[in-house]
């Protein structure tokens, strides 16, 4: 994910994604909600920092995948840094 783009691999096959109409910036450049190929992608940071360093911030963070009604989760670190 970066600026208004991003991608994903799907059973083997690459999936364009668009930013969602009125999503907010995560950090500057990309963003929380994301659709294509018939699903939705969110990040859901929690602000709880994991790890600081002198030009990077990681946070724990949720990734939720909406596909045909049915929503799944997984918890993992976000990761800002030069």
């Amino acid at each position: 994910m970066a600026d208004d783009r991003a991608a994903v691999k799907r059973n083997g096959k690459i999936v364009a994604l668009k930013k969602v109409a009125g999503a907010k910036e995560v950090f500057p450049f990309t963003y929380h909600d994301w659709t294509g190929g018939g699903m939705t992608i969110a990040i859901r940071d929690t602000q709880k920092v994991s790890k600081r360093g002198n030009e990077y911030v990681e946070t724990v963070a949720w990734l939720d995948l909406t596909e045909n009604g049915r929503k799944r989760s997984w918890q993992g670190r976000l990761n800002c840094g030069s």
